[in-house]
């Protein structure tokens, strides 16, 4: 199973609902998802006291999708990982209707890991704007339109494989962990080799990146994020 891509069509929609066609339903789209950063934004300083360090889970922003952090900062670099509850769902499914086994039909549920295909996000901050050195090789770079005090993001987005626990009691909805319920903090994905669908959603990211950014700088009457025009 692998990512296809990305997209906030969540927030449009919303948009669309609220101001109807033509360009308002963008605009309000990169509005909410502003907000609703700011909002998230709020539980990362609480995560980085937390001891051990690992991966914690900063939050549900949209139901279905749970997104965590390593607070764990090699240098100047941040990972973060977003895990969709439904390919657990459609996995247990495709068990039940198809496992080579009876059991597998007779089940109503489960506990173990499973390798999903998930994006891992990493952050790295470098002085001035990034060039082709700075870049791990093998990696997509996004560079976003952040610039504050001469520092710049470059982002990247692979594909990894990371173990998840997973619970289903009764063919409800599964409960997922990125750390086995607490027991493996520092867990490391396994990294999958690009695609063109890491351009996709590279693409999708950087967009979606610049737009957030320079609608949260204009939230804030200071500047707060420092952006250059």
């Amino acid at each position: 199973m692998m990512l296809n891509g990305m997209n906030w069509m969540n927030y449009w929609d919303f948009g669309w609902g609220l101001v109807g066609g033509g360009d308002p339903p963008r605009d309000v789209a990169i509005g909410l998802a502003a907000a609703s950063t700011f909002n998230n934004l709020r539980g990362l300083p609480p995560l980085y006291t937390q001891d051990p360090a690992g991966w914690y889970t900063l939050g549900i922003e949209e139901s279905g999708y749970i997104t965590s952090i390593n607070t764990i900062v090699n240098g100047s670099s941040c990972q973060t990982t977003s895990v969709q509850t439904s390919q657990v769902t459609d996995i247990f499914n495709d068990l039940q209707a198809n496992g080579p086994q009876q059991f597998y039909k007779n089940s109503q549920g489960w506990n173990g890991f499973i390798n999903l295909t998930v994006p891992i996000l990493t952050t790295t901050c470098v002085a001035g704007l990034p060039n082709n050195s700075s870049v791990p090789v093998g990696t997509l770079p996004v560079k976003g339109p952040l610039d504050t005090n001469s520092i710049s993001p470059i982002l990247v987005v692979p594909q990894a494989f990371f173990p998840i626990g997973t619970w289903i009691v009764d063919n409800a909805d599964p409960s997922i962990s990125v750390t086995n319920y607490g027991a493996s903090m520092n867990t490391t994905p396994i990294s999958i080799p690009s695609s063109s669908n890491d351009i996709t959603t590279a693409q999708a990211l950087s967009m979606q990146f610049g737009s957030i950014v320079s609608a949260m700088n204009g939230l804030t009457k200071t500047g707060l994020l420092g952006l250059r025009q």
